[in-house]
Parts: structure tokens; C-alpha cells; sequence
């Protein structure tokens, strides 16, 4: 069945049982990866998805149910089973459904128009190139493993029955290397990632080095004594703890008693060096898109300005129980779960210094690359102890790589610990961050 005739029976199928507020969605998807080896393919995946979603409203309750077979039989026993998990939800006059209060959608351009006229042979030889760039960087470079190539293609129709019909449909392109170096004594694994929704945009060359570097300036670590230092986050680390804090943004959080920021709006919550912001429609990022999972329009949202606590993360239902205004922030996080709150491309505001200048500013402290563990994080709470890696900085310049030591901590001491924030914002996946400077870091060496 094609989505306009689904469209059409779910109506007739919820109208003979009293509903008329219902809401569709439908994703197609068209993956690609491939791995290298040896200048050779060593592993190919090809897939194709389609699925159906839907939720229903009825007398103040949400039922919800999904299907991936577009016939007749599958779509009635999908609306059978939204119909019967209404009568088992609990009625909330907050549960609602998006209306058509606009007259366009924000613009993205996320869509490749070259992606049917790329030959896989162009894809191969990218990793190819890949892989001569990470064993060229250095002798050094003994293995280039798990080199990776990934393609998707997605299209996503939003349809209710209040007047939403919204579609978009995006493409995104990713490299990958974990590069092994070895001196002979040690051995030290790196990796690094680059993704666009271009694949003319990428440079597959330069996730190779970018990895080789990375593994050869690990080798021969030392720890360094235990004390109170500065630290700067580089970029990748800050990044993945952004992550960590992102959960304590959001509205059901908060309504749920599972963030420490209910009731702080107009609050110093962190450093005045630091400003938070989700933006769906972020050039290039990894979550782009013009409407969230509920068909309203995207929009730009800061949550915290120079270390203020300005907004929570909400969609249509969270908005209406704390009487706030809806950020958009309604995601699905598969196409078998109802959409819920959560970040978009959610970034740490770049600042005006270059990394360069932030370690000669420090003087002496580390540098940490690698964090192990940060996801274990309380995100609540913020307390954090993590194994950390990276560089140790003398002089205001680095002086050699170290390793085995431990970072403790809390993460929103930490943000509000941060007297200075770089210019190398990059986005890794959906959350991003500069590399921050912070004073006073508790590490445990020898």
C-alpha cells in the first residue's frame, strides 16, 4: 500500500471506533556501509527499511502502535492495537496533537541531489585513500583497522488528522579509521570520524592521518603525580560530557524529579563562559531537520546564555504541563517508541581563542583526549570518576603524552569551573563542543 491509501484506511478504521485525532508517521531508510582491508572489501551491508507509526487520541489518552508490513492486514491490526493501548493509558487533558499554526517550514538543505550518480567504485576508492593516508602518515603506522565507509538515505512524512503533512528527506555520508601505532616498546590505538550530508564535502585522506597522528603522538605515555591542576577538555571529551548533561534539560526530567534544574530558570546554573544551545537547524548537523516528531516547526533554542539557565527542552505535552513554551524538542528514537523530548544538534558555544592559545594560557596542566567511563556518569547528580589520557602541557606548550590517570569530579562544578572556551567547534554526533579551559581539576596519578 502506498502512504496515502494507509492514510486513508486508518482513518475509516478509527473512525468507525469514535476516533478522530490520530497522527502518522512514516520513515523509509536506504543504508550502506562498507569496510577495507587490505585495499581489498572485507565486509559489505546493504539495507532497506520501511515502517509505519501511529498514535492515537481519545478521550485525553495516547495509544500507540507501529507496523512494518504496508498491507491491508497490517495496517488494521496496527490501528486495532493504538486503539486498544488508549483504553490502557492513563487520561491527561496535556496529551495533544500538533495543528497547523504556520505557513512554512524552516529550510535545510541536507539532501545530496549527486547521491544517485555516485559509483560504489568512488566509495571504495575513498577508503582506499583513506587507508594510504593513515599508513603514509608514518612508519610508525603498523595497522589501519576497521575502516569504514557509511551511506544513508531517509524520508520522513509526518501526517495527522489537525491539518499536519509534512515531509523531508536527507542524506548523510561517514568515514571512520582506527589507526594502531607501535615503536616497537608500545603499541597505542587511535581513531577519528568525519560525516556531512555531502559526499563531495568529505576528505577521506584526512580522517586517515588525522587517526595516524592522534595513535603516533600517544606512544611512550607517562603518569605524572597525583595533584590540583588545570585542565583543558579537548573538544571530543567536552563533547561526550555535553552528552551526559543534556538529559537534565529536558522537560519530562524535570517534571520527573530526575534533573537537579527544576525550578532554576533565570539562575546561574555555570560559568558565565559558558552558553548551551539546540539547533535543529544547524547547518550540517548530524540532526538537522526542518520539524521535530510531532510536525512542529524547528527552531533554535538556548538553554543556557553565559552560564544562565534560560530554557528547558519540550515538546507539545511537557510544554503544556509546566505552561511553557514548546521548543520543538520531539524526537523518535526508533520507529517501535512513541517520539519523546531529547536534544537536536546541542552544542557549547565556541569561543574567539585558538587551542594553541588556550594551552600558552594554562601554562602547565593536561590536556585530556580520552575520557573512559564518562557515560557512567550521574546525570543527576553530575558526579563523575574517569579514566583519563592525553597530554601534559609545560611552559604553555606540550610537553609529552600521559596516561593511567584519574579524573573526579561533577560535571556542573566543572562548567562552572570553565575560565575559557576555544574556537574548534565540531560536531562528532549530536552533541558538540570547543575544548574548554577549567581551573582546579582533582587528578589522581602516582
Amino acid at each position: 500500500m502506498r502512504n496515502n491509501e494507509i492514510i486513508e484506511l486508518v482513518g475509516n478504521e478509527l473512525s468507525t471506533k469514535g476516533v478522530s485525532d490520530y497522527e502518522l508517521l512514516f520513515l523509509e531508510s536506504e543504508d550502506l556501509t562498507i569496510e577495507l582491508k587490505d585495499k581489498q572489501v572485507d565486509s559489505l551491508e546493504q539495507a532497506a527499511d520501511k515502517s509505519v507509526s501511529l498514535r492515537v487520541l481519545k478521550d485525553d489518552r495516547i495509544g500507540f502502535s507501529y507496523c512494518t508490513k504496508f498491507q491491508a492486514d497490517g495496517i488494521k491490526m496496527m490501528v486495532e492495537n493504538a486503539f486498544m493501548t488508549s483504553a490502557s493509558t492513563k487520561a491527561d487533558d496535556c496529551n495533544r496533537f500538533a495543528t497547523k499554526d504556520y505557513d512554512t517550514l524552516p529550510t535545510v538543505r541536507d539532501l545530496d541531489p549527486k547521491l544517485a550518480d555516485i559509483p560504489f567504485e568512488a566509495k571504495v576508492d575513498a577508503l582506499k585513500t583513506l587507508e594510504d593516508a593513515a599508513y603514509g602518515y608514518d612508519e610508525r603506522v603498523v595497522s589501519a583497522r576497521k575502516l569504514e565507509f557509511s551511506q544513508s538515505n531517509k524520508n520522513i512524512r509526518l501526517f495527522n488528522s489537525l491539518g499536519i503533512d509534512c515531509s523531508h528527506n536527507k542524506t548523510y555520508f561517514s568515514y571512520a579509521a582506527i589507526v594502531v601505532a607501535s615503536d616497537g616498546k608500545e603499541t597505542e590505538i587511535s581513531w577519528e570520524s568525519d560525516f556531512s550530508n555531502y559526499f563531495d564535502k568529505l576528505d577521506p585522506g584526512e580522517v586517515g592521518r588525522t587517526a595516524a597522528k592522534k595513535a603516533c603522538e600517544s606512544l611512550n605515555a607517562r603518569m605524572i603525580k597525583s595533584g590540583k591542576m588545570p585542565v583543558i577538555l579537548d573538544r571530543i571529551v567536552a563533547s561526550e560530557l555535553l552528552s551526559v548533561l543534556a538529559t537534565s534539560f529536558y522537560a519530562d526530567y524535570v517534571l520527573k524529579q530526575k534533573s537537579s534544574l527544576a525550578g532554576k530558570i533565570g539562575e546561574r546554573i555555570l560559568s558565565e563562559k559558558v552558553t548551551i544551545v539546540d539547533d535543529p537547524l544547524y547547518d550540517g548537523g548530524l540532526a538537522t531537520f526542518p520539524f521535530d516528531a510531532e510536525g512542529s516547526p524547528s527552531q533554535k533554542t538556548v538553554v543556557v546564555q553565559e552560564g544562565v539557565l534560560k530554557s528547558y527542552l519540550s515538546d507539545i505535552y511537557t510544554s503544556k504541563k509546566m505552561g511553557i513554551t514548546n521548543s520543538a524538542n520531539s524526537i523518535k528514537t526508533s520507529f517501535s517508541a512513541p517520539p519523546s523530548v531529547g536534544h537536536t544538534n546541542f552544542y557549547l558555544e565556541p569561543g574567539t581563542k585558538s587551542l594553541e592559545e588556550l594551552e600558552r594560557d594554562m601554562v602547565r596542566g593536561l590536556i585530556i583526549t580520552e575520557a573512559m567511563g564518562l557515560h557512567t556518569a550521574n546525570p543527576i547528580s553530575g558526579d563523575f570518576s574517569i579514566g583519563i589520557s592525553g597530554f601534559f602541557v609545560e611552559g604553555g606548550a606540550i610537553a609529552f603524552p600521559v596516561r593511567g590517570l584519574v579524573y573526579s569530579g561533577n560535571i556542573f562544578k566543572l562548567l562552572n569551573s570553565v575560565v575559557d572556551v576555544a574556537n574548534d567547534l565540531r560536531f562528532y554526533d549530536k552533541s558538540a563542543s570547543p575544548s574548554i579551559l577549567i581551573e582546579g581539576a582533582d587528578i589522581a596519578g602516582e
